[in-house]
C-alpha cells in the first residue's frame, strides 16, 4: 500500500497516539497544512461494487429482479427501460 505524504503524517499521529478524534489528528499535524478532501472513488464505482456484492449474496440477478417485481418496486416502465438497455 502506498501512502501520500499527508496520509503518512496522519498515520504517524495514529501510530503514536492510538485512537483519537479528527480534531486531535488535526491539532497534531503541522499548522501550515491546508486540509483539502476530495473523493478517491466515484459514486458510480461504489454503487457498482455494492450491486456486485449484492448480486453475489443473493445468487445473481434473477432472485433480485423477482424480489423487486414481487415487492412492487420494479414497474413496467422500469422493465421496459431495462429491456431497451439490454438490447444495446
Amino acid at each position: 500500500m502506498r501512502l501520500s505524504r499527508f496520509e503518512l503524517q496522519v498515520m504517524e499521529v495514529l501510530w503514536r497516539t492510538g485512537e483519537v478524534s479528527v480534531r486531535e489528528v488535526h491539532e497534531a499535524l503541522p499548522q501550515d497544512h491546508a486540509l483539502m478532501f476530495a473523493p478517491a472513488i466515484t459514486r458510480k464505482a461504489v454503487h457498482r461494487r455494492l450491486i456486485d456484492e449484492l448480486l453475489d449474496l443473493v445468487g445473481g440477478s434473477q432472485p433480485l429482479l423477482a424480489h423487486l417485481v414481487d415487492s412492487g418496486k420494479l414497474s413496467v416502465d422500469d422493465l421496459k427501460a431495462i429491456e431497451k438497455r439490454a438490447r444495446k
